[in-house]
C-alpha cells in the first residue's frame, strides 16, 4: 500500500491517558509526530480538513467522517467492533483510498479468554453458592455441587478470527475440547481453522455444534449475516446438553425475547453476557433476574493496562503505514467488519 507522511495524529477518545500512551511510544521509536488529544466536547471545533490521521472511539470517528469535506486518510478504532460505522454508512463521507483499522490484538483475545475460563470455572464450581453462604456464616458442605473438570467440557466457537482463535487456544490448553462453526463458504474452500480447534463444521450444521457443546462462545461481529443468528428457536438444539451461551461479540446476535424464552423454557442452561441487545440494559429487563444468567457491562477487555495495549497496537500500525505495509486488522467495507 502507498502511504502519506504522518505529521499529526489526533486522539479522539473519552479515555483519559490514551494520547499520553501513544505519545510515549512514538517518542521511544524516535518518531517526530505530534499527538493532539481532543476531548469529545471539543471535536465540533475541529476544521473539516484538519484531521488526516486519528485513533479513537467509534462514535467520535463517525462524527469526523460524517463531515462533507473531511480529509481523513486513515483512522483506527480503539475497539474490535466497528458495526457503528456500518450502521451510519449512509452518513459518512470517506475520501478515495480511505483506510480504517480496528483494535483486535492477541492481548484482547487473552483478556476474553481469561473472562471465559474464569466464568466457566466459577459456574462449574458453584462459587456463587459459597459467596452467599459466607454472607450467612453458613459452613454447610452438603450444598457443594458435584462439578465437572475442565477436561470434561466441550466448548463451541462462533467467530474464529484472532479473538475467537486465542480464546479457543486457551480453552484447549486447559483440557477442554473445542469446536468451531464457520461459514459454509469458508468450510468448503478448505481455509477453515485447524490448529486451535479439534472439530470444524459449517454453519449449515449449527444444530450439530449446539448439541455437542457444554458452552458456546460467541465473538462474532455485527453484520447482516450475524444479526439475529441465534434468535427464534435456534437454541432448541442446546436443550440436549443444557448449553450455556457466553456472548462477547455483539448483543444483536440474539434478541432479548428469544434469549429470555430459551432460558425460561429450558432450552439454554444459562447465559454469560458481556454484550447485550440493549446497552445499557434497562433495569426492568427480565434478564437481570433470570436464574443462571450472569451480566457484565461490556468489560471483558478492560484490564489495568488496556490503554497501553490499545496504544501499542496503534503505534505498530503507524510503523506499518510509514513503511507502506498492509495494516493489521484492516476493515473490509465489503464484508462489514
Amino acid at each position: 500500500m502507498s502511504s502519506s507522511p504522518v505529521q499529526t495524529i489526533y486522539v479522539l477518545s473519552s479515555s483519559n491517558g490514551l494520547a499520553d500512551h501513544v505519545r510515549r511510544k512514538l517518542k521511544n521509536l524516535d518518531l517526530d509526530i505530534e499527538v493532539k488529544d481532543i476531548p469529545e466536547k471539543e471535536i465540533h471545533a475541529l476544521k473539516d480538513d484538519e484531521v488526516e490521521f486519528a485513533v479513537g472511539q467509534i462514535r467520535q470517528l463517525v462524527a469526523i467522517l460524517s463531515r462533507e469535506t473531511n480529509k481523513i486518510k486513515w483512522i483506527q478504532c480503539t475497539s474490535a467492533g466497528v458495526d457503528h460505522i456500518f450502521k451510519n454508512i449512509d452518513h459518512i463521507k470517506p475520501q478515495k483510498d480511505f483506510i480504517m483499522t480496528r483494535t483486535a490484538s492477541l492481548d484482547r483475545g487473552q483478556m476474553m479468554g481469561e473472562y471465559c475460563i474464569g466464568h466457566i470455572i466459577a459456574r462449574e464450581r458453584g462459587f456463587q453458592i459459597w459467596t452467599e453462604a459466607q454472607r450467612r456464616a453458613d459452613y454447610d458442605r452438603k450444598a457443594a455441587p458435584s462439578f465437572r473438570m475442565l477436561r470434561d467440557l466441550t466448548v463451541g466457537f462462533l467467530g474464529v478470527g484472532s479473538l475467537g482463535g486465542e480464546i479457543a487456544r486457551m480453552c484447549r490448553a486447559v483440557g477442554m475440547s473445542v469446536w468451531a462453526g464457520v461459514t459454509d463458504r469458508r468450510f468448503e474452500s478448505g481455509t477453515s481453522p485447524s490448529q486451535e480447534f479439534d472439530h470444524v463444521i459449517p454453519m449449515s450444521r449449527l444444530d450439530d455444534l449446539l448439541k455437542q457443546c457444554d458452552y458456546v462462545v460467541a465473538t462474532l461481529p455485527s453484520t447482516p449475516e450475524t444479526r439475529g443468528l441465534l434468535s427464534g428457536d435456534v437454541l432448541q438444539a442446546c436443550k440436549v446438553k443444557q448449553t450455556v451461551l457466553i456472548n462477547l461479540g455483539r448483543g444483536d446476535l440474539i434478541d432479548d425475547l428469544s434469549l429470555i424464552k430459551a432460558i425460561s423454557n429450558g432450552m439454554l442452561g444459562g447465559a454469560i453476557l458481556d454484550v447485550l441487545d440493549q446497552e445499557p440494559l434497562p433495569p426492568d429487563n427480565p434478564l437481570w433476574s433470570l436464574p443462571n444468567v450472569t451480566i457484565t457491562p461490556h468489560i471483558s477487555c478492560q484490564a489495568k493496562n488496556s490503554l497501553d495495549i490499545v496504544a501499542e497496537n496503534y503505534v505498530d500500525n503507524v510503523l506499518r503505514y510509514l513503511r507502506g505495509e498492509r495494516l493489521q486488522n484492516y476493515v473490509d467495507f465489503n464484508k462489514g467488519y
